[in-house]
């Protein structure tokens, strides 16, 4: 996220497991579904949300697109 912000892209975190919310966390349910989603405990460290909305263009989403890209190659 830190590299998209480099090239003007806002980006934020994608998802939190329901189950891990402060509201949540503490119910009896809350404490089923952390057994049972490991792979969304797993996974949510990684997502990211992009921009999005209706002032995205075809070439802002071609820029987003190219950045990330170019992200993903280095690693």
């Amino acid at each position: 996220m830190a590299l998209m912000s480099e090239k003007g892209i806002d980006s934020r975190p994608f998802f939190y497991p329901l189950s891990s919310i402060p509201a949540y966390r503490d119910l009896e349910q809350a404490k089923q579904a952390r057994q049972r989603n490991r792979n969304a405990y797993k996974i949510s460290p990684y997502g990211i949300n992009l921009p999005c909305g209706m002032k995205m263009t075809k070439e802002k989403v071609g820029y987003v697109c190219d950045v990330l890209k170019s992200i993903i190659a280095r690693c």
